[in-house]
Order: C-alpha cells, then structure tokens, then sequence
C-alpha cells in the first residue's frame, strides 16, 4: 500500500491551547485512537503501555521527549483534528508520497532556498512537538499560513518557467519529466485552498 499525504487546513494557535491543560477528556480521546491504531499496526504490549504514558505526559505537560514515536504522532493528529477543516473540492486532499518526492527529485534545483526547504516538509516531515520523527513512527509536517502563501509564490515561478518549456516542445534536453509540471500546477490549487481558508496547514502520511 502506497504512502498518502493527507492535507487539511487548521488554526495551529488552537492546537497549543490543548496542550498543557490536562483534558482529561481530550487525554482519553487520544489514547482511544492510539490504541485502535496500534491493533492495525500490530504493536507489542509494552509499546502501546508506553505510548499511552507519553499520551499523557503531552496532553498535561505540553512536552515529549526529542523523539516523537507513533504515540505521539497519532496523539497530535487526534488534537489538530480539533480545528481541522477538510478542504473539499477546492484542493486534492491527498496526494501520493512518491509523487510528491519525485516532484522535489527533478525539479529541486528550480526551487529558491526557502521553497526547498518548505516543501522538502511534505517529504521528510515536520515535528511540532520533539526535534524528530522515530523511524518508524510515520510523520506529518505543517506550515504556517505565511508559509504556505511563500511556497506557493515559490512554486508559481517554477511553474511559469517548466510551463513554458512544455509548451515550446523542447523536452529532448530536459532533466524533468513534463507530466510533473501538471501535478505542479495541481499541488498549487491545494496551497491555495488553504490559503482560502486563511488558515494553518496539516498534513499526515497514512
């Protein structure tokens, strides 16, 4: 089964709220969901007693370890999902992994710093609690309105430039492949509809 991207829109100053304020409500919730998830992803005993304990410390405290495990990743998704907003028909909410990876593969080098850098997120992930992601834990990554509004901006000028190489023809010297430049265009149309909402992004591979 391959890799999705799953991506909504949500108020990331809403998310902080929920930490650190011990809701028990909100604590069961998370652990519920975590543990329907390790049953589908076959967790030993031990993992799943220690994934609730850093359920628990992230709900009342705020704060995990460096290392954020498959616990904490599905206990952050349970919280955004609070003032999560699907996106509807005005964006593709998902988007294969391979697809987006292959895009940053070929056209990486087109990419301004910043554009490199905040779409290399939608790869490699982007931690909101710990510094990184367990290997085995998945990852989900997000960006700030201002970030989406300047990666989208990034992307346009690639875009316009890829474009007009496609539609001259002169594909025979090209290290892209011109299929990329529509999924481009269409990944454009999913920054945008965040932009619409005026709001965060999530996104969560699954």
């Amino acid at each position: 089964m391959s890799i999705q991207i799953q991506i909504s829109a949500f108020k990331l100053p809403e998310f902080k709220k929920h930490l650190g304020g011990a809701n028990a409500g909100l604590e069961k919730e998370a652990i519920e969901a975590f543990e329907d998830l390790s049953e589908e992803v076959d967790l030993e005993e031990d993992q799943v007693e220690d994934g609730i304990e850093r359920i628990k410390k992230l709900i009342k405290s705020g704060k995990t370890g460096s290392v954020e495990t498959i616990a904490e990743v599905s206990a952050v998704n349970t919280i955004v999902a609070k003032s999560d907003q699907s996106l509807g028909d005005d964006g593709e909410m998902e988007w294969p992994w391979s697809e987006l990876s292959e895009m940053q593969r070929q056209l990486a080098k087109r990419f301004d710093p910043q554009t490199k850098q905040l779409f290399n997120y939608f790869v490699e992930g982007r931690p909101l609690i710990g510094q990184k992601f367990d290997e085995e834990a998945g990852f989900y990554l997000y960006l700030t309105s201002p970030e989406v509004e300047q990666l989208r901006a990034g992307l346009e000028q690639v875009y316009a430039a890829t474009s007009e190489i496609v539609d001259s023809g002169a594909m025979n010297e090209q290290d892209f492949d011109g299929g990329l430049v529509d999924s481009l265009e269409n990944f454009m149309l999913t920054l945008g509809a965040v932009q619409c909402e005026d709001k965060d992004l999530f996104a969560i591979s699954c």
